[in-house]
Formats: C-alpha cells, sequence, structure tokens
C-alpha cells in the first residue's frame, strides 16, 4: 500500500504542475505572445519610383496609401488590384493624376474588410502610364503590413492633403 500511495501522489504533484504550466501557455497564446505577425514591422514599399510615404487600413476595409511620384514625369493611376482580396471599384478612388515630386492619397475599398487590431499583409499592384497620348498602361506591385484600425473613416482624404494618422 505504502509504493502505490507514493506514486498516486508523485502523480497528482507533477500532474498539478502540468496543469500550471498548460494554463500559462494558454495565457500567453491569448495574448499573443505566440502569433508571429506581431513581430513583422509595418511597411509599405513600392519602390523608389512610387513611394509609399504612409499607409492606413481600417476593418471596414479601407486601405489608404500616401504616395509621392518619383518617376520624372506626371503618371495617370488607372487602377488597383490584388490577389489577396477583391476591389470595390464603385468606393475607390484609383483613378488620379500626379505630378513629378508630388503626393497624392491612392483610396482602395476592399470587399473582405480586415479583423480588428491584427496586422494585414496585402500584396497590391497599381496600374499607371505616363502622361503622354498614347502611352501604355504599366503596373507595379507593392506590399503593405500594417495593423488595422478601429475607426469607420481614416482621414486623409482623396487627394492627399496632410498625414494618414491611425
Amino acid at each position: 500500500m505504502k509504493r502505490g500511495q507514493s506514486a498516486f501522489e508523485f502523480l497528482v504533484t507533477y500532474g498539478w504542475a502540468i496543469v500550471v504550466v498548460l494554463i500559462i501557455l494558454g495565457l500567453l497564446a491569448y495574448f499573443g505572445v505566440f502569433n508571429p505577425t506581431q513581430y513583422v514591422p509595418e511597411k509599405c514599399d513600392f519602390g523608389p519610383q512610387l513611394e509609399c510615404v504612409d499607409s492606413a487600413a481600417n476593418t471596414e476595409g479601407y486601405i489608404l496609401l500616401l504616395v509621392q511620384n518619383n518617376f520624372g514625369d506626371t503618371i495617370n493611376i488607372t487602377g488597383a488590384s490584388s490577389f489577396d482580396f477583391t476591389v470595390d471599384g464603385a468606393n475607390s478612388n484609383v483613378s488620379m493624376r500626379i505630378k513629378n515630386g508630388h503626393k497624392d492619397t491612392i483610396r482602395i475599398k476592399t470587399v473582405e474588410g480586415f479583423m480588428p487590431k491584427e496586422k494585414t499583409q496585402v500584396n497590391i499592384r497599381i496600374f499607371f502610364r505616363r502622361d503622354y497620348p498614347g502611352s501604355p498602361t504599366h503596373n507595379m506591385t507593392g506590399r503593405l503590413v500594417r495593423r488595422v484600425c478601429e475607426s469607420a473613416y481614416i482621414p486623409g482624404g482623396p487627394h492627399g492633403q496632410g498625414q494618414i494618422p491611425c
């Protein structure tokens, strides 16, 4: 009987220790310690010619990109697309003319929306052409990694007045 009681006490003692460790690991996982996207730096990159100065994304699915034209010529932005989401063309502002050295805000509305307070990572393709008659359409793919804001409206306006706070 003594050996059985000793084995039982051993199992109960280490059983409680294992339960405590599992509870601590569960709490850490719940608060996002093991979420690798929390450690990815926020960035917006379309290359040096179409410099992404600032960006924002919200839970309603709006993505704002404050871009600066460094092509050396005036360009016409004609559209945007992505393999990561569906663009809502009726609520997006992706048709604009940006002079060389000037900034403007590209507003893209997604159909899906984003999860609040999570970092989202999307690849966006911007279609543009130089401001010459008969100029062909080109595209440039960029990557946005950004924490999603909960606000329903992101200031900045459709034509880039000021910064894009989030």
